[in-house]
């Protein structure tokens, strides 16, 4: 046990070091479960931060109290890996764009509520990811690698790569809690009240899906017009159904549109 001379000792050499940095993120109060269909909500906690290398400060401290716990091993997760095309305004952060892992299970993990500009290559792929849980939502990356079987896409991924396109109701089954391009002819739009909208697109099996907007396309969409829907989709009820929506006029291969 060190002596009260040399504790004022090194209290004194810990005064002389420079504060550390004071930009730590504090971690919002937790909000409630994302409805079917809704990326997690921004409101849980987020993952740790990554734990600074140590320094004079540190090692006083180690000296006094003993030193910090080692970090826990990390640990594997496989499960198919995206990220949201489209920003929202999501409890309070105005720019959600998550990027998750879904798990064979249908667990969904939140890797960042931004893209993950490092593994833009593995987008729309399955992964498996080492790192740490951090909470039953939230996974803190270490390493990202495609699973066995994955085709790695070719080229340098420097930007968000389109979702894959769909034309019909047996394609886009295949593609349930993922996001779509979703080429089909506006059957019609209702009125979903609060000045938001419900567009049935009809696939090109005869497949209808029911695409909900947070805003009125009754204006710009009319029966019959050919579109291209980018969006989240999932069913409910026996019904296909997508979210967080762009609409574009016409066949297209990217929707920067609504």
């Amino acid at each position: 046990m060190p002596t009260p001379r040399r504790v004022a000792a090194l209290l004194a050499v810990l005064a002389c070091e420079p504060a550390p940095p004071r930009d730590v993120a504090r971690a919002p109060a937790p909000v409630q479960e994302p409805a079917p269909g809704e990326p997690a909500s921004p409101g849980a906690a987020p993952a740790p931060a990554p734990v600074p290398p140590r320094g004079a400060n540190e090692a006083v401290l180690d000296h006094l109290f003993g030193p910090r716990p080692a970090e826990p091993p990390a640990v594997e997760r496989t499960g198919f890996f995206t990220i949201a095309r489209v920003v929202r305004f999501f409890g309070k952060d105005p720019s959600y764009q998550p990027s998750t892992l879904s798990l064979d299970d249908g667990t969904r993990l939140v890797l960042a509520h931004r893209p993950l500009p490092g593994y833009l290559a593995f987008v729309d792929r399955r992964v498996v990811v080492a790192g740490w849980p951090a909470g039953s939502q939230y996974f803190r990356v270490a390493t990202m690698s495609l699973a066995p079987g994955e085709v790695a896409r070719e080229g340098v991924i420097d930007h968000l790569p389109p979702p894959p396109q769909v034309r019909s109701g047996a394609e886009l089954r295949r593609h349930l809690d993922h996001w779509v391009l979703a080429v089909g002819t506006v059957e019609r739009v209702d009125d979903a009240g609060k000045g938001h909208s419900e567009l049935v697109l009809r696939l090109g099996d005869g497949a209808r899906v029911i695409a909900g907007a947070t805003f009125d396309l009754r204006p710009r969409y009319r029966e019959s017009d050919r579109v291209t829907v980018l969006g989240h989709v999932w069913r409910t009820d026996g019904e296909l159904r997508m979210g967080n929506l762009r609409v574009c006029a016409g066949e297209v291969d990217r929707c920067d549109g609504d």
